[in-house]
């Protein structure tokens, strides 16, 4: 932000920061009186006054503020006038003149009229001011000893003098919560299940916990639509002897019930021969009518992108799931599955059920108001549909005859929108199933209406959410972070579950995978808990831990799924992959056991042919340093190297000028530093070029051991020496380290398949950045001139595209440029930093002294001007 001092002795800031904001006033509004047996106040509130004239999205973050965030109050004092450079390489407290730094809990924000603004409310206040007032708890503590020190040391009062809130990103604002969560759970009866204490605490049979050893096994399980087909069922279990009921072939589709048998004693030629075979039978199932209406027909499993879009892509009714914590607004729907979203879905629902019964009455002949409420309707529901229903069986049993069941069927006006006709009047049992089918359809609505009956007594939007999360809500996604941050509310609203299903488990630090199995009080002193499911994969990313001596000394970064597999516990193993060619699937499928290839990736075209336009499928491309200038740090912890940059981009270039989509093309960098460095570089080459344009994502991955690029660029003298990628660079090795390009192919119009041989003269071997740079400059005029003559329409319009766009951004930079004179420079960025504000957070770019980028102007000024 950088402070400076004014000749009045105030203090001016000269940046900003994304962070940070200054205190315009700070006022204590509550002191309360010391609880039985303390000296320190029970409570202690504050209001600060901030000024939120900032970018709308960062004004967005600070509006987003939730109750129990915590923030920093600090003081500083700086000594150095206005206009004085932060120099990043000198010591910090000296040049800000940090004095005090204090901690305070979010309570919330207040409205116009001075109120607590009500997070589940879906209406925002209307303000007619950018200033905003924070309500926040301090630390009582803290509180009482700063008091003592101003009565007794100083006249000067700590909370009289801050002019700094300090806030955090939200994923790392968990540690106060998550802290007091495990202090409370030190200080709890928790209950741990019976069947899962000797693996948790590491001895006893790594097994004891494996369904195989459980004591009450179940010997038919309904799979439902787990399996597409029947041979997806056999080839499930290996090794059992499947056996079915089906009289025919045909009848073998899903869904299935499957009956396991004991194992069975098989008798070979030798006793040495002799062993146990296990077996299966197999019963094929036909659902029940679900009434004529094909929404309400079950739905097929479509592959989506997370496990939770997968489920809501099931036959499971929608009210049932339940999403809680930030992770809501990533889900690719467009619906809210929030705890106030799915509130709000349950009332929207409750009226078209409603109106639905109001239908059903007047197609009875009932007048009154029966779908007033859902008390009304389930009296209707007994007294008119329920007794129409029964008689009309009775009849039906006593003449079984197909006419019988159309013309004494009593909801025929009801169901007159439905598909027609209802009754095919061939068979007697298949009318009678499809009566059957529109009750279960009517008697659905009821059913569910009983359910909703609670939300018109309960008024509030906090107990609605309560009685969703503990009655309606039947898969519940959530974090494990944020089990730690709401298992004190979510015990205390009796939350009860019987089954765990954790994803990427080996990325949790132990505690917090504990956490999840304690968030119900026992009953009569046994943990309810049925079933624990962890997914994960422990050659991948570890816990981060960013203090390096709990990391190695205490092994913390080492989670529980890693020690179960160290302890023996049984796993079930992947062993065929289905993402990536065979060839580049061995750069890491040395770390596994047995890991094969699905057969698509051997016969699907797009894994047989080459890429076009490069003469591998893959390559390790290095990159020296030019001009003897390499890697950067323009301030701390955050590294860039503008050759690799250049290089890369130049290559996305080429890419897009063969004909990739750039929504095809990704950009992965090992360094946060590096990934704005891209950035910066494709909005400068691409950005208001229409024949380029963005790629999909820049971004940088902190784990160089799980990338799976085709193109890599690094400094091979840098990598190939380390241990954990040798089996990898074995084989990158073994290719040349320039980059080989086909330029005469076109994209998706190649014959070559992988491993085909190419003639030197249709190969180009670009040996460096500035080659790279400058044959991409050339190859950009000779595709333009192509395009003028084969494709003179798109031409264009992509350039008369182009020129508006360009209009559009000269007007905006004016009103960014306004801005950002009195901003001046973001705040700091290390290493760890994330995507949020992706342009928005700044970076100190590299000067032509600092990269000898002097030496090359003349290829990137005419890139420049693409």
């Amino acid at each position: 932000m950088k402070p400076w001092r004014t000749e009045t002795g105030g203090v001016m800031f000269g940046g900003w920061a994304r962070m940070a904001i200054g205190i315009d006033s700070f006022t204590v509004i509550e002191v309360r009186k010391p609880n039985l047996g303390e000296k320190h106040p029970s409570r202690v509130r504050a209001d600060i006054v901030v000024n939120l004239n900032v970018r709308k999205e960062v004004k967005c973050e600070w509006e987003s503020l939730r109750r129990h965030d915590v923030c920093f109050l600090v003081t500083v004092r700086p000594a150095c006038p206005p206009g004085t450079p932060y120099k990043y390489k000198e010591p910090f407290v000296p040049q800000v003149g940090l004095t005090y730094v204090r901690g305070c809990e979010i309570e919330g924000m207040l409205d116009p009229q001075g109120k607590i603004l009500d997070e589940t409310s879906l209406d925002k206040p209307f303000y007619n001011t950018d200033f905003r007032t924070l309500r926040v708890w301090l630390d009582c503590n803290q509180y009482k000893e700063d008091m003592d020190r101003t009565a007794g040391e100083s006249d000067e009062d700590i909370y009289d003098t801050f002019n700094i809130i300090v806030r955090r990103k939200p994923k790392e604002n968990n540690f106060k919560a998550v802290l007091e969560t495990i202090r409370d759970l030190m200080n709890t009866e928790c209950v741990v299940p019976e069947w899962l204490q000797e693996v948790v605490l590491g001895f006893g049979d790594p097994s004891a916990a494996h369904y195989t050893n459980m004591a009450s096994k179940l010997s038919s399980i309904d799979f439902c639509d787990t399996f597409v087909d029947y041979q997806h069922l056999k080839d499930s279990f290996v090794g059992y002897d499947i056996r079915t009921d089906a009289k025919e072939s045909s009848q073998l589709v899903p869904p299935f019930k499957i009956e396991f048998a004991d194992e069975e004693e098989v008798d070979d030629k030798s006793d040495a021969e002799k062993g146990t075979k296990k077996s299966l039978t197999v019963a094929p199932y036909v659902l029940p009518n679900r009434g004529p209406y094909l929404v309400e027909q079950p739905k097929k499993n479509t592959a989506l992108n997370a496990l939770f879009e997968k489920i809501m892509a099931l036959d499971i009714d929608e009210r049932h799931l339940l999403r809680l914590g930030h992770g809501e607004e990533s889900l690719e729907t467009d619906k809210d599955f929030s705890r106030y979203g799915r509130v709000n879905y349950v009332l929207a629902k409750r009226i078209d059920l409603l109106n639905k019964v109001q239908h059903l009455g007047h197609s009875l002949g009932v007048e009154s108001d029966v779908g007033y409420t859902c008390e009304t309707a389930g009296y209707f529901y007994l007294y008119h549909v329920l007794s129409r229903w029964e008689r009309y069986m009775t009849k039906v049993s006593a003449d079984r005859s197909v006419e019988t069941i159309e013309k004494r069927f009593p909801f025929r006006e009801f169901f007159a929108d439905a598909p027609q006709p209802l009754f095919t009047g061939q068979s007697f049992d298949e009318d009678l199933e499809v009566a059957r089918g529109c009750y279960r359809y009517i008697r659905k609505i009821f059913t569910q209406l009983d359910e909703f009956k609670a939300f018109e007594m309960l008024r509030s939007g906090l107990d609605r959410s309560h009685y969703l999360l503990v009655r309606e809500a039947k898969i519940i996604a959530m974090t494990c972070t944020h089990a730690a941050l709401k298992r004190k509310e979510l015990v205390s609203v009796g939350f009860q579950y019987d089954n765990i299903l954790m994803e990427e488990s080996a990325q949790i630090l132990e505690i917090e995978t504990f956490i999840p199995l304690l968030l119900q009080n026992p009953e009569n002193g046994h943990n309810r808990l049925k079933r624990w499911i962890m997914i994960g994969d422990h050659h991948q990313l570890p816990p981060v831990i960013k203090n390096i001596t709990f990391q190695k000394f205490s092994n913390m970064e080492q989670s529980l799924f890693t020690r179960f597999v160290r302890l023996g516990v049984p796993t079930i193993d992947l062993d065929a992959q289905g993402r990536a060619r065979p060839s580049l699937c061995a750069l890491y499928k040395w770390r596994y056991k047995n890991l094969g290839d699905l057969a698509h990736v051997s016969t699907l075209p797009e894994y047989q042919f080459a890429n076009s336009g490069f003469r591998f499928d893959y390559q390790l491309i290095n990159v020296d340093d030019y001009n003897g200038v390499g890697e950067s740090e323009p301030v701390p912890y955050f590294y860039q190297n503008l050759a690799e940059a250049e290089y890369v981009v130049a290559t996305f270039m080429y890419m897009r000028l063969m004909g990739y989509p750039s929504d095809k093309i990704t950009i992965l960098t090992t360094y946060n530093g590096q990934k704005h460095l891209i950035r910066d570089v494709v909005k400068q080459r691409c950005a208001t070029n229409p024949f380029i344009g963005f790629p999909a994502m820049v971004n940088h991955h902190r784990d160089s051991s799980r990338a799976n690029p085709e193109i890599l660029f690094a400094r091979v003298s840098l990598f190939q020496n380390c241990y954990e990628l040798s089996n990898a660079f074995k084989l990158l090795m073994q290719r040349p380290q320039t980059l080989h390009l086909i330029p005469a192919e076109e994209y998706l119009q190649s014959s070559r398949k992988i491993g085909d041989i190419t003639t030197d003269d249709k190969t180009l071997v670009v040996e460096n950045m500035p080659q790279m740079v400058a044959f991409v400059y050339q190859f950009y005029q000779q595709k333009i001139d192509e395009w003028k003559t084969s494709k003179p329409e798109v031409f264009e319009r992509l350039v008369d595209k182009s020129s508006d766009n360009t209009a559009a951004e000269d007007t905006d930079s004016k009103t960014v440029d306004e801005t950002a004179g009195d901003e001046g420079m973001g705040e700091e960025n290390d290493g760890e930093d994330d995507d949020e504000g992706e342009e928005e957070l700044a970076f100190e770019k590299l000067t032509e002294d600092d990269t000898g980028a002097e030496d090359i102007a003349v290829d990137i000024e005419v890139t420049a001007d693409q």
